[in-house]
């Protein structure tokens, strides 16, 4: 099962925006917090690597994930945008991303318990979710933690995530 050619080509488009951005926002930043940071979550356990830039109140996220499962494997990458609410170093974070998600089953006679991936079943698709949560970060370090509900174009899928970074 491949990717059609029209999903192919707006997974390119999403990751050339992506790239721009960050390079424009890079030359063009002020004053800005970076940070890489590794987070558990968003659709399940998965694990993602996130580089997020935030200047004063606005900022921007992308990153890539997997949940490095032998027979259920997921794989998400995408970015987005989010604004803090909060003062000095502590912040109410809402934020809103764009996602491709791509899930393939490798065997379907294992017998399984819970799944950890949502949904546990082959789908190739772009999620639209919020981030509603709090940031902190101390001198070095960047930690996260929210709500982050997506929606698909027939489903809408509850998540959340936790995260800890480095600030560069």
């Amino acid at each position: 099962m491949g990717i059609g050619y029209k999903n192919h080509l707006m997974i390119k488009r999403l990751i050339l925006s992506i790239v721009l951005f960050v390079f424009y926002n890079d030359i063009t930043a002020q004053k800005s917090t970076k940070a890489l940071s590794f987070e558990l979550g968003k659709t399940g356990i998965i694990f993602n690597l996130n580089y997020d830039q935030k200047f004063s109140k606005f900022g921007f996220r992308v990153g890539v994930g997997s949940n490095f499962d032998k027979y259920l494997k997921a794989i998400t990458f995408g970015g987005g945008l989010f604004y803090l609410m909060g003062k000095e170093k502590s912040f109410f974070e809402a934020g809103a991303e764009l996602n491709y998600l791509g899930i393939e089953k490798f065997s379907d006679d294992q017998k399984r318990g819970i799944s950890l991936v949502y949904p546990n079943y082959e789908t190739k698709t772009f999620l639209a979710n919020i981030n509603l949560g709090y940031r902190v970060y101390s001198k070095k370090l960047l930690f996260r933690i929210g709500a982050s509900p997506c929606v698909t174009k027939n489903e809408f899928i509850p998540g959340g995530y936790i995260s800890i970074g480095l600030v560069l």
